[in-house]
């Protein structure tokens, strides 16, 4: 293998690492943006005809729909107590929407004082913005602004920025016996919660700052399976089955 920084560790020393392997999706972005270069060269007469027309688009899975229900948050957030600085990521992406990447490069300089927002960093070529922040999130990062000099979030070990923190992750995971959670997830479940707030989609626009809202659109489709897993829970407990309407002993219990 050649010697690479993987994504992971992007921040150390050079090593033998396994590439990654490329989803559809991300080959499917680099076939666009090809296509759009091979087209530019098209129109200027440069070549004949766009090869790209020709090239199929990779079949991509269906969109992720994961995020945590309520009793989920809760025994989360229990775990995590022992875990403050964890805590914290975890309170910020499920109050902000923020990215991994965004939460961790958090610094002192970002805070705005005088209007309680964050200046973000820039994230999948969006240029950097000013957001602004709820009192609680705001507490949180002027708390940790006061016990550091620069980064909010630091690695105890090496007393440097926070890179990673995924053993402290699946330990609480875990701990909380919530399987299959991803922290992007936490992203969603800002999202799917702005939307039962009745959060207008333009709105949650701004918030994630995505640039289309067609992107946007896809947590909509999330608030139907997060409706749905609902109707699923109101419908297999107890009260119903133990109502007037199905007995215990009805077809529709088993």
């Amino acid at each position: 293998n050649d010697r690479v920084r993987c994504q992971k560790c992007k921040f150390g020393k050079k090593h033998d690492c396994i590439r990654p392997k490329l989803s559809p999706s991300t080959v499917n972005r680099e076939l666009t943006t090809l296509s759009a270069i091979l087209e530019l060269a098209r129109t200027s007469r440069k070549i004949p005809e766009n090869p790209m027309r020709y090239v199929k688009k990779l079949q991509e899975p269906d969109a992720r729909t994961r995020f945590l229900l309520q009793d989920e948050k809760e025994r989360f957030f229990n775990a995590l107590q022992s875990n403050k600085q964890l805590l914290a990521i975890v309170l910020i992406a499920i109050l902000t929407g923020w990215r991994r990447g965004q939460i961790l490069s958090l610094r002192k300089s970002v805070l705005n004082l005088t209007n309680q927002s964050v200046t973000l960093i820039r994230s999948k070529g969006a240029k950097a913005r000013a957001v602004p922040v709820s009192s609680v999130v705001w507490s949180i990062l002027t708390d940790l602004s006061e016990k550091t000099d620069d980064y909010l979030f630091i690695n105890s070990r090496t007393g440097k920025q926070l890179l990673d923190f995924d053993r402290s992750w699946k330990t609480a995971c875990r701990d909380a016996q919530i399987e299959g959670l991803h922290f992007h997830d936490l992203r969603r479940t800002f999202a799917v919660e702005m939307l039962n707030l009745k959060a207008g989609e333009f709105l949650i626009q701004s918030a994630l700052g995505h640039s289309n809202i067609e992107t946007t659109k896809i947590y909509a489709q999330v608030q139907d399976t997060a409706l749905r897993e609902s109707l699923d829970i109101l419908a297999g407990s107890e009260k119903i089955y133990n109502s007037t309407i199905i007995s215990p002993s009805s077809e529709y219990s088993n």
